[in-house]
C-alpha cells in the first residue's frame, strides 16, 4: 500500500507540473514518506530520480517566534477589546530558570510550529484567571507537555520503527552528555536485541535495526552488538530523542536543526549524546539548570 501510494503521488506531481500557472504542493510527515520509500518493492522504482522534487522544511527560533508573536497579538486582539499588538513578554516571563523565556519554551520543541503552539496553549489554559504567567506555571504544564509528546514521537514513528519504546527506554535517565560505547555493555540493549528478533515471522514492518540484531543473534560479538548500537542511536537521533556529537572536537547536532539523518557507520565508540531537552521530564532526566 505505501508504495502504490508513494508512486501515484510523485507520478501524479510530475503530471501536474505540465499545467502551466499552476503549482502542486504536496506535505507528508517525515514517517510517512520514509515508510513509502522502504516499502517499495517492485522491479525498477527508484526513489532517488525524485529527490529534485523534494524538499525538507525546517522552521528556526526566529521564524517560531514571529509565528508566536503574531498568534498571541490575534489571540487576544479577539478575546479583549482594547487590547492590541500584545507581544510574547507581556504575558510570559522574561526568564524561565537560568533561560531567556522564550528559549526556554523553544528548547523543548522540535522546532515545530505544533510543538510551540501545544506548550504555549496548554500554560495559557493553566493560567487562565491569574494576573501573569509565572515559572512554577510553566513547569507544572511542562510535565505533562513532555509525557503528551513522548507518546506523540512514538506513534508518529512506530510503524516505520515498531521496537521505537524499547530504543527510546534507552534514554530513561541519562542526564547530561552520555557516551554511545557505554550503551554496549547495558543489558538492556541485549533485550532489545531479542525484542527484535520476536519480528521475525511476523508481518510487522521490519526496519535495519531488526537485521543487525539477526546479524548479532547470529554471530555474537562485540562489533555486531555495536552495530547495533549505533543503528539504535541513529534512529534516536533521526526523530528527535536525542542529539548527537560524532567527535569529542565536534559540537551536538540535532536532526531539526541540522542533518535529518546521520548514517550509522559515522556513529563510532568517540561518538556521544544528550537526550533533547522536550524529553526531559517524562524520562525522568531533572539536570541542573
Amino acid at each position: 500500500m505505501h508504495s502504490i501510494t508513494y508512486q501515484i503521488q510523485t507520478e501524479t506531481i510530475k503530471n501536474f507540473r505540465k499545467l502551466r500557472n499552476v503549482k502542486i504542493l504536496l506535505a507528508l510527515r517525515s514517517d510517512v514518506y520514509e515508510k513509502s520509500v522502504a516499502s517499495i518493492e517492485y522491479e525498477g522504482v527508484q526513489p532517488e530520480k525524485y529527490e529534485g522534487l523534494i524538499t525538507t522544511i525546517k522552521w528556526d527560533r526566529d521564524s517560531l517566534r514571529n509565528l508566536l508573536e503574531k498568534r498571541i497579538a490575534f489571540m487576544f486582539k479577539r478575546q479583549y477589546s482594547g487590547r492590541d499588538n500584545v507581544k510574547f513578554y507581556d504575558i510570559f516571563p522574561d526568564k524561565i530558570r537560568s533561560s531567556p523565556g522564550f528559549e526556554y519554551l523553544s528548547e523543548r520543541t522540535l522546532l515545530r510550529p505544533r510543538d510551540l503552539i501545544y506548550f504555549v496553549n496548554r500554560i495559557l489554559d493553566k493560567a487562565s484567571g491569574s494576573a501573569s504567567i509565572s515559572q512554577k506555571t510553566v513547569s507544572d504544564v511542562e510535565a505533562d507537555y513532555s509525557r503528551k509528546r513522548l507518546d506523540a514521537l512514538k506513534t508518529e514513528w512506530r510503524s516505520v520503527h515498531p521496537k521505537i519504546d524499547a530504543y527510546i527506554s534507552l534514554l530513561s535517565r541519562q542526564t547530561g552528555k552520555n557516551e554511545v560505547r557505554e550503551l554496549v555493555t547495558r543489558d538492556r540493549l541485549l533485550e532489545i536485541c531479542l525484542e527484535l528478533a520476536e519480528l521475525e515471522g511476523t508481518d510487522k514492518f521490519k526496519d535495519e535495526c531488526y537485521e543487525k540484531a539477526s546479524q548479532y543473534l547470529k554471530r555474537e560479538n562485540h562489533r555486531k552488538l555495536f552495530e547495533l548500537t549505533a543503528c539504535i542511536i541513529s534512529v534516536l537521533y533521526k526523530i528527535g530523542a536525542i542529539e548527537l556529537k560524532l567527535t569529542k572536537q565536534e559540537t551536538f547536532y540535532a536532526s531539526f536543526r541540522n542533518d535529518a539523518v546521520i548514517d550509522p557507520v559515522q556513529i563510532t565508540e568517540d561518538a556521544s549524546y544528550r537526550v533533547t531537552p522536550m524529553l526531559w521530564r517524562a524520562l525522568g532526566i531533572t539536570p541542573n539548570l
